[in-house]
């Protein structure tokens, strides 16, 4: 049996140098609820619910307007700017399912994030408006 041995030179000890800044320190919250599987009658209303909640971060990569106009990023993004991240998440699956939103912010204002995220669905009990569902339906057609 052939073992092959290989090394590395180093001419320069890089150990202390520091590439990009340092991740923030941050707090994680996820508030979710058992959805409903793909074969449900209730599937669609939860992608719906998806759909306008959304969601994203402080910066969320695939260009400008990318879930802009959702409720968790007009209602939370753009009124607390301490939050980096508020998204919405629907999983289904054959038989089951995950509703739940995610969101992060400095760890000493996580309790306000929950407060913040519980307000939300809390909202959903008022029910949505004719506008918000068209305004959703003409973004989903571009």
């Amino acid at each position: 049996m052939d073992i092959f041995y290989s090394s590395i030179q180093v001419e320069k000890d890089l150990s202390t140098l520091a590439v990009g800044t340092p991740y923030p320190n941050l707090a994680h919250i996820a508030l979710g609820f058992e959805g409903v599987g793909y074969r449900d009658p209730d599937f669609v209303a939860f992608c719906v619910l998806h759909m306008l909640l959304g969601g994203g971060g402080s910066f969320s990569a695939g260009g400008p307007g990318k879930g802009m106009y959702t409720r968790l990023y007009t209602d939370v993004m753009n009124r607390c700017h301490w939050i980096y991240g508020a998204t919405a998440y629907n999983h289904s699956y054959a038989d089951a399912g995950l509703f739940c939103i995610h969101a992060s912010s400095d760890p000493e204002q996580i309790n306000d994030v929950l407060i913040i995220i519980l307000d939300q669905f809390f909202k959903l009990l008022k029910g949505v408006e004719k506008a918000e569902l068209q305004r959703h339906d003409k973004h989903d057609e571009v």
